[in-house]
């Protein structure tokens, strides 16, 4: 199940990684 959940966090962290990179 922790393996499930870090992917859900990888996940997220990918998705959210571009709109901190284009905010700098």
């Amino acid at each position: 199940m922790q393996a499930a959940h870090g992917a859900g966090i990888s996940r997220k962290v990918a998705r959210l990684e571009p709109l901190v990179s284009i905010k700098g």
